[in-house]
């Protein structure tokens, strides 16, 4: 595509990849068909895009399926339905979440990275499935490892 777009304004290659790659000159056409510029009718969107976030409800009357896990075919959130301990879970590890990362975002390898890894599983299952390798969803009391306090060699 870059090659083409750099074809189109007359521009040289940026690079070598740019200059071997083949153009999409098949794309366009001088006649396009008459069909290309009939009206058309948008088709709005059927599911809310907060849909699934934490701490936003559907307006009433609307009703969705549950999100869908593309691994187990499972519902992937289950945000209003959730039992008080999984509710519980999932507040003790957005307030971990939060004290964690505070302000340090861009500081690379600054959090133990068992407490970030369990995190994330975490969030991904709702808060309902163990982190592998444990019979049971860990609070995140659990993790209270301080930050390292020197930096990787790699850093």
């Amino acid at each position: 595509m870059t090659r083409t777009i750099e074809q189109i304004l007359g521009l040289t290659p940026m690079n070598q990849f740019d200059l071997v790659a083949s153009p999409m000159r098949t794309l366009f056409v001088d006649n396009p068909p008459k069909d290309n510029f009939l009206p058309w009718t948008h088709v709005g969107n059927g599911v809310p895009l907060y849909y699934g976030v934490s701490g936003y409800e559907l307006p009433a009357g609307i009703t969705l399926p549950p999100l869908v896990s593309l691994n187990t075919g499972r519902p992937a959130v289950k945000h209003l339905k959730d039992s008080p301990a999984v509710m519980a879970l999932r507040a003790a590890w957005l307030q971990k979440k939060a004290q964690i990362f505070a302000g340090k975002y861009h500081i690379p390898d600054s959090e133990d990275p068992d407490t970030v890894n369990h995190l994330n599983w975490h969030e991904a299952t709702g808060f309902t499935r163990p982190y592998p390798g444990e019979k049971t969803v860990r609070p995140a009391s659990d993790f209270n490892k301080p930050a390292p306090t020197k930096a990787d060699l790699d850093d």
